[in-house]
């Protein structure tokens, strides 16, 4: 709050510049003896239509963000999407993880100066080395017809959205994603369209909370699943919350607030009726955080864990 009591803003930019301000991916990397908080910006023209992004990182005195690095609008990588809560040890490098559209594919070296160097993201893709996502153009990664996911520099990551082009066009199978999910009741496809994942000790396995785009709502429909590794494989889901022609869109688990061992977990999503085309808007919850809780003992979890 600022000194009369208000709410103030915490990206400062510069004024006269036009467009709100976004943020995502907020996570915090050590930077010697002290904690940095960074996290990820867009300067929006519209819904769909940057006008430009960066990488800050929050100044302790001034109490609020500031710019460190700019990102090109044509950069493939960079912290995107839900930032996972914990830390990942892999070959003694501790690398911070991001879900963008999807489960986690995106890694940078958790350390402050590898955080703000662009060189050192790598995209959890399919696609060849220095590769972007190019329609049925696209240049997919095969090695003696093998289809080659890896973590890769300087290369853009799949959505789901994207890999169903690619599986419509026969550039690749079903079989060779690792992150794509169906529906465990019927089989049917799940399009994510964004996700919060964390290590779960109760499952002793990987969790993921899954948003679904044109489901049986536009952006309302939440789905659980799980997997042996962040990369994967993500093959079953089971929907756990559905909003009716509504929306809940970019759903985050808070792993600090796990109950009893990792049982329990809880997710909020932003609950708006902006984007799900109802006229018949819920009073007083326009725009709302609402917190659910999940308890992974719950039997009608049982089909996920058999396969």
């Amino acid at each position: 709050m600022n000194e009369e009591g208000f709410v103030r803003r915490m990206v400062p930019m510069p004024e006269g510049l036009p467009g709100p301000v976004w943020t995502d991916a907020v996570f915090a990397v050590r930077d010697g003896s002290r904690e940095r908080l960074l996290a990820h910006f867009s300067r929006m023209k519209d819904l769909g239509t940057r006008l430009e992004r960066g990488i800050m990182v929050f100044n302790d005195e001034a109490a609020a963000f500031e710019k460190v690095v700019e990102v090109p609008l044509d950069h493939p990588l960079g912290p995107e999407g839900q930032a996972v809560s914990q830390k990942l040890l892999v070959d003694g490098v501790e690398y911070q993880l991001f879900c963008h559209w999807g489960p986690p594919n995106i890694r940078v070296p958790a350390e402050y100066a590898r955080a703000i160097d662009l060189d050192s993201y790598e995209a959890y893709t399919p696609l060849v080395p220095g590769g972007r996502f190019a329609g049925t153009q696209t240049q997919l990664d095969r090695r003696e017809g093998k289809l080659i996911w890896a973590w890769k520099k300087n290369t853009a990551t799949l959505s789901n959205r994207q890999q169903k082009e690619l599986l419509d066009a026969g550039l690749m199978s079903e079989e060779e994603s690792p992150q794509l999910l169906r529906n465990i009741e019927d089989g049917k496809p799940i399009v994510v369209h964004s996700a919060s994942a964390a290590y779960n000790e109760f499952r002793g396995k990987w969790i993921m909370i899954a948003l679904e785009i044109d489901g049986t709502s536009k952006l309302g429909e939440v789905w659980y699943s799980e997997a042996p590794a962040p990369e994967g494989p993500w093959r079953w889901a089971r929907k756990i919350v559905t909003h009716n022609r509504y929306s809940f869109y970019n759903p985050r688990m808070h792993a600090f607030f796990n109950q009893d061992g990792g049982r329990l977990v809880y997710f909020e999503g932003t609950f708006a009726n902006s984007l799900s085309g109802t006229e018949v808007a819920t009073p007083r919850y326009e725009y709302n955080q609402v917190m659910y809780r999940l308890d992974l003992a719950d039997p009608r979890l049982r089909p996920l864990w058999d396969r």
